[in-house]
């Protein structure tokens, strides 16, 4: 194993400790640490829990990625994949009438119950920042595949804007309307739409804290809620003449 004092790269070239090293490919430390089964040049310090790179070390392995995943156009320290081609205007297309069927059920519910315009206003900011998260996406990825550190921060903001603040956006749409109707729902059904809301929130902090195991858990969870809510809220309204 390498060691620092036996190293001949210039001192400004270094990065001592995780910290520094997480802070140059901006990450996280525990994902920059595990970047290292990715082969990421990581060099420790024997008889230590220490760790040092090279920038030069450390730029030669991102250009690399970079290089390797032009098809995917891949963050390095990510690993969602952006959609190209048919497949990516198929899922765009699904998701942008999605999003215009839960702006119509909340309008026709905050309608139905006379509950204002808060939860639709909620849905639409959520609407508008998910659009600009996939407009990153399309427009201004594709042309950073080289540039990994621009490239980094753009797909950061992009998952920002979609997982968290219009997932947030929504997520609090649907808490307002199921605490707002819950006198006028069965107790399941009502509960079904907390907790849809409460899930969402959860989502939108694994999002904003970057954790994939927390996201995939909370989506475990909400999905199966949204559609309880949904089937329980039509079930009612049908039985009662009114759907």
């Amino acid at each position: 194993m390498d060691t620092i004092s036996g190293c001949d790269k210039p001192t400004d070239d270094l990065l001592v400790g995780w910290k520094d090293i997480a802070s140059y490919l901006k990450c996280s430390v525990r994902k920059a640490q595990r970047l290292e089964r990715q082969e990421l040049p990581i060099n420790r310090i024997r008889g230590t829990k220490s760790v040092w790179a090279s920038k030069s070390g450390i730029d030669r392995w991102l250009i690399l990625q970079s290089e390797a995943g032009k098809r995917t156009v891949r963050r390095p320290s990510d690993t969602r994949i952006i959609p190209s081609g048919k497949n990516g205007t198929v899922c765009r297309l699904v998701a942008l009438v999605l999003l215009l069927a839960i702006l119509y059920f909340y309008m026709t519910f905050s309608a139905v119950h006379q509950l204002g315009r808060l939860a639709v206003l909620l849905a639409a900011a959520g609407i508008a920042a998910d659009l600009s998260g996939q407009a990153i996406e399309i427009g201004v990825l594709p042309g950073l595949a080289a540039r990994v550190d621009f490239f980094t921060a753009f797909h950061r903001t992009a998952v920002m804007m979609s997982g968290y603040v219009a997932n947030g956006m929504y997520s609090l749409s649907a808490f307002v309307l199921a605490w707002s109707t819950r006198r006028s729902y069965p107790v399941w059904v009502s509960s079904a739409g907390i907790v849809t809301g409460c899930f969402g929130l959860g989502l939108s902090t694994a999002a904003l804290i970057d954790s994939a195991s927390g996201m995939l858990w909370t989506n475990v969870f909400l999905v199966p809620c949204l559609l309880l809510w949904l089937a329980g809220v039509a079930h009612v309204r049908w039985s009662s003449g009114s759907l």
